[in-house]
């Protein structure tokens, strides 16, 4: 076989699996993109919000100074014989209540604006989701009914959640210390600068672990969506205890990475903010000795060191949800995404003439790359087998190209168009897909499998599929409405493999369409793709099931290993 395009070498970190940290911070950015805009009806208790959270950052820093007004003549090396009027111990607790109280109020203020800001605002998002999961097409869909609702509940939820936490702790707290730091500058820009770097460590720290914990919870949603899909399954009559009890403990799996991953962050910030700490207590008694520094600053120090640390530690904790938070959101930008790209207006493409090319395609995942970065190109009419081991990255690879998920970079060729900037209507007129587990939401079955038109080789086709079996065991047949998580996997893949038969597509692209086939039905399908004019790319688990392709692929890794004709043909 050929060797594959040398300029997959030219990249260690995607061949190792790392995931670009600027790439998911733009992936942020995306998602920020798509959800600001329905804020935008609620900027009035936005504002608001921040006009008491600066009320609470003012009061909080302002704390220190009536102490200070108290113990600062004494703390002097000339104390006075008598208190200053500043210093009256009714004044200094009058002056203190009013900023306690100041402070109590503000608090109480900002956390309701910042609740109605935030419900309103996940709310506008849960309805624009649920909108967009209506006007999809329903053979475009990527997901089941009940991860759908996962997303639509739990996801909305979350982001909510964390909408609160971020505002009410990481913006304020995130503030106060910016003040702190100012405060300590002012008095003393050593001390102040300890502090500041401090903080910019936190920061860093903060920022990493909110990276690492979207890459976790991107998995654990979907393992909590495929436990939402299991779960409704075996309502609807279908046993799935084996595929539950697997999916139940992985999701498990994954959430205690989350908890580790926030203690591991928590722990970094308590260990900076201690040598911090630490420095700033050396100096500042350095400080004294040689007069630099006064005692009631010094004591003015303390009192925001102590007041600093839980809020720091806290603002950690919380910065680091962030990436939960995105998490949530990049599963509700998808849903919007897909539907905006279903908007009419859009123009056509052509059935494929002459090549569909792909130029260093790559998708990345929470923890490696699933594919690429690689380059393919395929002849119009031509037959390819994809092989790899389970993880190459088939599917994966098949899903980009049908536009079911998002290139993180590349670009998909249709005779010269961007495929990849097609409306998902345009890819599901063009292209036919068989997913390794199908998802469409409650229909008939006439309008999906046969597009509402029976062929005169329906009957065949719908046989040699193993719908037939299927169709037998409901009640109205062709005419039954249900969703993908009514069946079993094994019914969907047969009912989704005779849709593929029907269309009429001028791409294929298939997912192992033979397991699950008896053998004479499987030599019969095998056929039919042999013999169609469409172009074919189908992913084989054996690579006995290639037999009669010209072509094969091979993955590992995501990464394209060879190209070219069967070195060895397969047996059958």
């Amino acid at each position: 076989m050929m060797e594959p395009d040398a300029a997959l070498k030219e990249s260690p970190a995607a061949a190792e699996g790392v995931l670009d940290r600027r790439k998911v911070r733009r992936r942020w950015l995306r998602i920020w993109k798509a959800l600001l805009p329905f804020a935008r009806r609620h900027r009035a208790d936005f504002r608001k919000s921040c006009a008491a959270a600066f009320g609470v950052v003012a009061f909080r820093l302002a704390l220190p100074w009536p102490i200070r007004g108290v113990l600062g003549p004494y703390l002097s090396a000339d104390a006075p014989s008598e208190q200053p009027w500043y210093a009256d111990p009714w004044s200094i607790g009058l002056l203190f209540l009013f900023i306690v109280v100041g402070l109590g109020y503000s608090d109480f203020r900002q956390r309701v604006y910042v609740a109605r800001f935030s419900i309103a605002w996940v709310r506008d998002i849960r309805a624009e989701a649920f909108r967009a999961a209506n006007r999809l097409d329903p053979r475009s869909l990527t997901t089941s009914s009940g991860d759908l609702v996962a997303r639509l509940v739990g996801d909305t939820a979350r982001l909510k959640a964390g909408l609160k936490g971020f505002q009410t702790h990481v913006a304020v707290n995130g503030v106060f210390f910016l003040g702190v730091c100012a405060v300590m500058l002012w008095i003393d820009w050593m001390l102040g600068l300890i502090v500041l770097g401090a903080g910019v460590c936190v920061f860093l720290v903060t920022l990493e672990g909110a990276t690492r914990l979207y890459q976790h919870y991107l998995k654990l949603r979907k393992k909590e969506g495929k436990l939402a899909g299991t779960i409704q399954e075996a309502l609807s009559e279908n046993p799935q205890e084996a595929r539950f009890v697997k999916v139940n403990y992985s999701s498990g799996h994954h959430e205690t990475n989350v908890v580790r991953i926030q203690g591991r962050t928590t722990l970094a910030a308590h260990v900076i903010l201690g040598i911090a700490t630490c420095a700033v207590l050396v100096l500042a008694f350095h400080g004294l000795d040689s007069g630099r520094i006064q005692a009631a600053d010094m004591l003015v120090f303390f009192i925001y060191l102590v007041d600093v640390h839980r809020p720091a530690v806290r603002l950690c904790r919380q910065g680091t949800r962030f990436g939960k938070m995105m998490a949530c959101g990049n599963r509700l930008e998808r849903i919007i995404h897909d539907a905006d790209r279903d908007a009419p207006g859009d123009e056509d493409l052509p059935p494929l003439r002459k090549r569909l090319v792909l130029k260093h395609v790559l998708v990345q995942g929470s923890d490696r790359n699933r594919v690429g970065p690689l380059d393919l190109s395929l002849r119009a009419g031509e037959k390819v087998a994809l092989l790899g081991p389970p993880g190459a990255g088939k599917s994966s690879l098949l899903a980009a190209v049908a536009g079911k998920i998002a290139l993180d970079d590349g670009k998909i060729l249709w005779d010269g168009h961007k495929l990849h900037k097609a409306h998902s209507s345009v890819l599901t007129r063009h292209i036919a897909s068989l997913a390794e587990n199908p998802g469409w939401l409650r229909q008939s079955l006439r309008g999906l499998v046969l597009g509402g038109t029976e062929r005169p080789e329906s009957v065949e086709l719908l046989q040699w599929s193993g719908a037939s079996a299927v169709l037998t065991m409901l009640e109205a047949g062709l005419d039954q409405r249900v969703s993908s998580s009514d069946l079993s996997r094994r019914q969907a893949r047969s009912l989704d493999l005779a849709r593929v038969m029907h269309q009429d597509a001028s791409l294929l692209l298939l997912d192992d369409p033979l397991r699950d086939l008896e053998p004479s039905l499987a030599d019969k399908v095998r056929t039919w793709i042999l013999d169609t004019p469409a172009t074919v790319l189908v992913a084989f688990a054996d690579p006995a099931a290639a037999v009669g392709f010209s072509r094969v692929v091979q993955l590992r890794s995501g990464l394209l290993v060879e190209d070219g004709p069967p070195s060895v043909p397969p047996a059958p």
